[in-house]
């Protein structure tokens, strides 16, 4: 047996010790070798057994105990992991027993205009449902993407701020598409994983999640536009295969809609600082949880969901869009005529609302056209418009005048008698401080409410009809 004193970094034993090592060699095996002193500055012992070390008679306790803990948190898992696939095959077992033909389904009932149907609509795997999509391109700062399963519309705020923020500095205009495509493009690949990696029910605290993180990714990826005002408005539509619902998210003022038997069933809300200001995605703030709403609803067969940029929701009143799809070719036709007819429907929709000629200033418009030159757009602003005048009436001087002279209290009740009877999608979350500065002033408010030709903006549209083979 070699010397332990021979081994380097080993002090020599005392002979006191090698004689006792020499009697007994069990001791010598079972002793502890002090390899160093104790240091200068280590802490007072508070017992005698403190300046000893003790036995140990396993062969390393912290890996036990690190062993040990590690079999705990394996069995917790293993239980959790058994306990999630049971609940999914019992899911899936449900599923099958009402579905022979797969998971998919969608509560639904008639598949058109007329008499309600009570058998339930059955969407499966093999469900070819029906799309369409157009655009029109005034700024160029719209984006989106769609699929089968979810429809992504991002408004890219036009503003000279943020299509020249950066000219100075590298002399190329940055446009709001850039943050906008991005967006766009973070939250398909997310919710393209989603769908094809999950295996359960999603639920809307998962899909409001995904959708902010892909956000946030988008975000970082905009980093280097970040001393520009580049900003966009957010919906996304999202077809829910495992319970038949419609998922959605909105952040700003672009919309979803549910149109069914020529009813607007369902209207996302639109979540606004104030009028005509909507709640963006920017590279300056983070989104937080009051800057957008998600909302879920329950589809049925014959159902058209449309989800759009404010270019088409401010041209277009509800009755014109409920007019559309009541076209006679989007219900009459069968097969491939069926997608071709909803096209038919999705381009008419545009076409409305692209801008026209626009109208000779002080025009005494032909009996019978005066509701030709009135657009929603104009009709949102002369109900804000009449609002800011009675409350600029209520809380400043007797009359409301600015320095014009112009009489704000008569010319929006003139301009509220215009407008009366006009439906718009009007349905909005206003998040305006009381102590923030107003936006628009009175006269542009009333330029606004006063225009008789539509709003140039871009414009995205997708829709998506449910029916079945």
């Amino acid at each position: 047996m070699p010397r332990l004193a021979s081994s380097p970094g080993r002090a020599a034993f005392a002979p006191e010790q090698e004689n006792q090592r020499k009697e007994s060699p069990q001791q010598q095996e079972e002793q502890p070798v002090l390899t160093r002193s104790v240091p200068a500055t280590k802490r007072r012992a508070s017992s005698l057994s403190d300046l000893f070390q003790r036995r140990n008679d396993t062969p390393s306790s912290a890996k036990s105990a690190m062993v040990s803990a590690f079999h705990t948190v394996s069995s917790r898992t293993t239980q959790r992991l058994a306990k999630l696939r049971s609940s999914s095959d019992n899911f899936l077992k449900r599923t099958r027993e009402k579905t022979p033909t797969g998971p998919w389904k969608l509560m639904s009932r008639g598949s058109k205009p007329g008499r309600l149907s009570s058998a339930t609509f059955r969407w499966n795997l093999d469900t070819k449902l029906q799309h369409a999509n157009a655009t029109f391109a005034f700024h160029g700062e719209d984006a989106g993407a769609h699929s089968s399963y979810f429809h992504i519309v991002a408004d890219g705020v036009s503003s000279p701020f943020g299509r020249q923020s950066l000219a100075s500095r590298d002399a190329a205009p940055v446009s709001s598409a850039v943050i906008a495509q991005e967006v766009v493009r973070c939250v398909q690949i997310t919710l393209e994983e989603m769908t094809d990696e999950n295996r359960q029910p999603l639920d809307q605290t998962t899909f409001e999640s995904a959708i902010v993180d892909a956000v946030k990714t988008a975000r970082i990826n905009c980093f280097q536009h970040r001393k520009s005002r580049l900003a966009t408005t957010l919906s996304v539509s999202y077809f829910n295969r495992w319970t038949g619902r419609l998922l959605t998210f909105s952040l700003g003022d672009s919309k979803c809609l549910v149109v069914r038997r020529g009813v607007v069933v369902y209207e996302t809300l639109a979540v606004l600082r104030e009028f005509n200001v909507p709640t963006v995605v920017n590279l300056r703030e983070q989104i937080v949880h009051k800057d957008y709403v998600v909302q879920s609803f329950l589809l049925h067969e014959g159902d058209v969901c449309l989800t759009f940029s404010d270019g088409l929701g401010d041209n277009l009143y509800k009755n014109d869009l409920t007019a559309a799809l009541a076209a006679p070719e989007l219900w009459d036709s069968a097969g491939n005529d069926a997608d071709s007819g909803l096209q038919s429907v999705c381009d008419e929709l545009v076409t409305m609302s692209k801008v026209q000629e626009k109208a000779k200033p002080h025009a005494k418009a032909p009996v019978g056209e005066a509701d030709r030159l009135l657009f929603p757009f104009a009709t949102a602003a002369a109900l804000e418009y009449r609002a800011r005048a009675l409350e600029t009436a209520q809380i400043g001087a007797a009359e409301a005048q600015d320095a014009s002279g112009v009489d704000h209290l008569a010319v929006s009740l003139e301009l509220m008698r215009r407008h009366e009877g006009k439906e718009t999608l009007d349905r909005h979350l206003l998040l305006r401080k009381p102590s923030r500065k107003r936006h628009y002033s009175l006269h542009q408010l009333k330029l606004m409410a006063e225009m008789q030709t539509k709003k140039p903006d871009d414009i995205t549209l997708f829709m998506t009809r449910f029916v079945g083979n």
